[in-house]
Parts: structure tokens; sequence; C-alpha cells
């Protein structure tokens, strides 16, 4: 599928030396939108520049797998308490790639679509880990409980266990 290159980014891109800039998008319980270029405004949401410190390793592997690493700028240390109140792991992340300033719609273009694997957090930059989404972790339960992982002695199936106003069957698998 062929596609036409917007007037800004061709412009950019017939320089001599082109700078990409990108858009990510991170799922916390208040999404949080940032740019590493000044403050921009794509798809009418508004994205915050200079948070960003670098984004490194976006490849896909030969299966497919997609992985990178965001490294956003934590001088206020709004970041890490963000990441140490909610956690990251199978947060949904979203990256687009453009170049100039102020991106038609059409400009950016998904470089990654995936999820937050772990965190590292410095006294100057939270350094988080992206990995592609896995089937196996978008369906409940993620864990499998039995012998391999120390327990012996389950219910027999069939059982019924309310919890928190739900009800669950215990199946075997």
């Amino acid at each position: 599928m062929s596609r036409t290159l917007t007037t800004a980014t061709s412009a950019a891109t017939a320089q001599t030396v082109t700078t990409p800039a990108f858009l990510v998008e991170i799922d916390f319980s208040t999404v949080i939108r940032l740019s590493t270029r000044n403050d921009q405004t794509w798809n009418s949401l508004t994205w915050t520049g200079g948070r960003i410190g670098k984004i490194s390793g976006l490849q896909w592997d030969g299966k497919g797998q997609q992985t990178g690493t965001i490294e956003i700028i934590n001088s206020d240390l709004a970041y890490s308490a963000l990441v140490l109140n909610e956690g990251v792991a199978d947060r949904p992340v979203k990256i687009w790639k453009f170049y100039g300033d102020n991106p038609a719609l059409l400009d950016p273009v998904a470089v990654f679509d995936g999820v937050a694997d772990e965190a590292d957090i410095g006294p100057d930059a939270v350094r988080i880990t992206l990995v592609s989404s896995k089937t196996s972790a978008l369906y409940a339960p993620r864990r499998f409980i039995g012998p391999a992982i120390g327990f012996n002695h389950l219910r027999p199936a069939g059982s019924r266990d309310t919890w928190g106003g739900q009800t669950y069957i215990l199946e075997r698998v």
C-alpha cells in the first residue's frame, strides 16, 4: 500500500539533514502525551514537549516482536512518582514519528504499538522498556496455578468460589 507524503513531510525529508520527532502516548490512569519537540497539537490533542530524553532501540526481531526504550526526563520527580504509584507493566504505549513541527493529521506515522515492560528510575530520568503486546497477556488469568509453581493441592474442577461479587468456576487446562 503506497502513501503520499504531505507537503511538510516532503519538505523536511528533502533537507540535507533530517531529524525526526516523536509523539509518545502512555496509558496511565490519566493518559500522558509527550513530544520530543516543543509542545505540539496533533489529532486534536496536546503533546507536552521537553520531557523525552531519547527514544532508542525501536526494532523488530525475526519473530515480529517489537522492542525499544523511552527515556523520560525526571527533573521534578513527577514521572518517577507516577511509575512508582501506578506501575508500568502491560501499560499500552504508542509512538508516532514525524518531521517538522505542528504535524498535520496525516504526517505522523505509527512506529510502535505495544506495552511497557519495566522501568528503571534514575536520579535524572525514567527509562521504560517497551515490548510487543502479547496475546497471552490480553486475557485473564495471566498466571496458571499448578504444581509447576508450588501448588500441589487444588480444589476439584467445577468448584465455585465467590469473591468480590463475582463467582469463579475452577477449570483444568
